[in-house]
């Protein structure tokens, strides 16, 4: 039986305890992830983005933006760390030393904007309304 007891905790340690859950305080690095995270709704769960992002005063502002402290970033107490190719894979990789769940989120094109919203939606556990998000540039007010 106690073999067994191992066995099983040896089995569960190495799984991330955010496996599975829906984030409840992101952080996010990029002002294109943080449009993101407010058009699919989920504001009210961003805890700290870049000094970049265009998002309601009430939440902080990380030092560094894209290149933030991941030190910095525990003060948040994030679940969810979302960032994109620009942030370097040495902070990347000390966020999730740090235990922190990263996604890293990359649309190198105009076309993968709706498949990266897609992503976002899929990791917060949120119904996708990530067609929506024009995939081309918005060139100024219509003509009515």
């Amino acid at each position: 039986m106690a073999r067994l007891r191992i066995v099983i905790l040896l089995l569960i340690l190495p799984c991330p305890l955010w496996a599975g859950s829906t984030p409840s305080k992101i952080v996010s690095l990029a002002p294109s992830i943080t449009q993101t995270v407010r058009h699919l709704g989920a504001e009210g769960r961003l805890v700290a983005v870049t000094p970049f992002c265009d998002a309601p005063a009430n939440i902080a502002r990380v030092p560094g933006g894209i290149s933030a402290d991941p030190e910095a970033l525990l003060a948040f107490a994030p679940d969810l760390v979302l960032c994109t190719t620009m942030t370097p894979a040495v902070t990347r990789r000390q966020m999730k030393d740090l235990g922190l769940r990263v996604e890293v989120i990359d649309a190198p094109s105009l076309a993968a904007i709706r498949a990266a919203g897609r992503r976002i939606a899929a990791i917060l556990g949120v119904a996708s309304s990530a067609d929506e998000i024009p995939s081309r540039p918005h060139n100024g007010p219509s003509a009515a």
